[in-house]
C-alpha cells in the first residue's frame, strides 16, 4: 500500500473511532445503561453456553472494559497514523489523553452522566496499550 493510502486509511480509522467514542458519550445515562446491559447479557450468555463456570460480570465491569477496549483500538490507530506521518509516539499519547479528557468533558454535559478522572486515566492507559501493541508489531 502506498504511503498516501496508508495515511488516509489510518487517519480515517482514528476519526471514525473518535466519533464512535464521543458519540457514545453523548448518549444519556439511560440509553448508555441499556446498551451496557445488552452487552452484559450477551457476554453472560456466551459464558453460560461455553460452560466456563461461575463468572459473575457486572454492568460496571462491562463499562470499564468498553472504555479500555475503545481507547486501545484508538491508541493503536493513532500510533499507526503518526508513524505513517513520521511523528513521535509521544504525540500519539498526548492525542489519546486529549481524546479521553474531551470524552469525559462531553459526559459532564450529558444527562445522567458524569466526568470521572478515573475514566480519563483508564482511557489513557488503553491508548498507551494500543500504542505499545503497534510498536511491538512494527519491531517484529
Amino acid at each position: 500500500m502506498s504511503k498516501h493510502k496508508s495515511r488516509v486509511l489510518y487517519l480515517s480509522l482514528v476519526l471514525l473511532l473518535t466519533a464512535f467514542i464521543w458519540g457514545n458519550s453523548l448518549q444519556s445515562a439511560t440509553v448508555s445503561d441499556e446498551a451496557s446491559g445488552w452487552v452484559l447479557a450477551l457476554i453472560q450468555s456466551i459464558i453460560d453456553t461455553l460452560s466456563l463456570g461461575v463468572i459473575h460480570l457486572t454492568n460496571h465491569i462491562v463499562r470499564k472494559a468498553a472504555h479500555l477496549t475503545e481507547f486501545t483500538l484508538q491508541g493503536a490507530c493513532l500510533a499507526a497514523t503518526l508513524r505513517a506521518y513520521g511523528k513521535n509516539i509521544r504525540t500519539a499519547l498526548l492525542l489519546g489523553c486529549a481524546t479521553a479528557i474531551i470524552d469525559e468533558g462531553i459526559q459532564s454535559f450529558t444527562p445522567g452522566r458524569s466526568c470521572q478522572l478515573s475514566d480519563v486515566l483508564l482511557d489513557t492507559v488503553g491508548s498507551g496499550v494500543g500504542m505499545l501493541l503497534v510498536s511491538w508489531w512494527n519491531r517484529r
